[in-house]
């Protein structure tokens, strides 16, 4: 008979909890890149993208790590058709989050990304982060995925649903709710300019815009308007970006959209996205 004591349990896994920093990118320092470590390689900068489905490689980036495609697809995107390769990844870890056999998305027209920000690699998309709990501190340029973090269904926190994007209800001046996509990438606030002559909202300049991902949303305008308000979270006071890029963001993500929540929303707030529990809060 052998010893109770002398059997060895194995211990549980350790549930993940790691913080890495944030290099900031871009005009105004509005895109935020994160450490990746891709096939034990690296670390590599991606932009961290809720705004993508898949995580995406630049094609010169996979070219230089010799990461082949396995078959070629195509999809829409903000700018239209995108023709991308599809590749599978040995590995991709940020801190001690780790993804084995990670399907991506390799994309050959993301020059204008190597043009703006050289040391962007690609996008982490919700593929890898939907599978934890994920913190972004604006403040301190850190960002935090933890399985052992979760929000309570409460007042303070934000649903949301999870498909091609994260969606969302948001009030315009008080008007709406009207369904938009929740989008780390995203330099500004977008809206449909269907919605913004509805609600007749001044118009201040007119402006070009390009994608977190380097795909052109191309031109439009800034209009003006009192308050977005998102479940409990509120920005007030602000310019909202207006562009007609929702026919084909509407086509690839099946979603009904008409406004994208980019980084004036949280820009200097303390984020936490529960992918599990589906629930968001920002503390400012």
């Amino acid at each position: 008979m052998i010893p109770v004591s002398a059997i060895s349990v194995p211990a549980p896994p350790r549930a993940v909890h790691t913080t890495v920093l944030i290099t900031r990118a871009g005009k105004g320092k509005r895109v935020l890149l994160v450490p990746v470590m891709i096939n034990g390689k690296g670390p590599f900068q991606f932009i961290l993208d809720t705004g993508a489905p898949t995580t995406v490689l630049s094609k010169r980036f996979a070219d230089s790590q010799h990461i082949e495609g396995q078959y070629h697809a195509s999809g829409q995107g903000a700018a239209g058709e995108v023709s991308v390769s599809i590749a599978v990844l040995d590995s991709a870890q940020v801190g001690d989050a780790h993804r084995e056999s990670l399907e991506v998305a390799v994309v050959a027209n993301l020059d204008e990304i190597h043009r703006r920000i050289p040391d962007a690699a690609g996008a982490l998309g919700l593929d890898f982060l939907r599978n934890y709990t994920m913190i972004i501190d604006y403040a301190h340029d850190t960002v935090t995925l933890a399985e052992d973090v979760h929000l309570s269904a409460s007042n303070e926190s934000l649903p949301f649903e999870i498909g091609a994007g994260l969606y969302t209800d948001v009030k315009i001046n008080g008007y709406g709710p009207f369904p938009f996509v929740i989008d780390t990438g995203a330099t500004e606030n977008v809206l449909d300019p269907v919605i913004a002559t509805k609600l007749n909202l001044p118009a201040r300049r007119d402006a070009s815009l390009r994608g977190a991902g380097g795909n052109g949303i191309g031109t439009g305008r800034f209009v003006e308007f009192t308050s977005l308000q998102a479940g409990p979270y509120s920005q007030h006071e602000g310019l909202i970006f207006v562009t007609d890029i929702f026919p084909p963001l509407r086509a690839a993500m099946n979603h009904d959209l008409v406004g994208i929540i980019g980084y004036p929303f949280f820009g200097d707030g303390n984020v936490t996205f529960d992918f599990p529990n589906l629930r968001l809060s920002v503390v400012r």
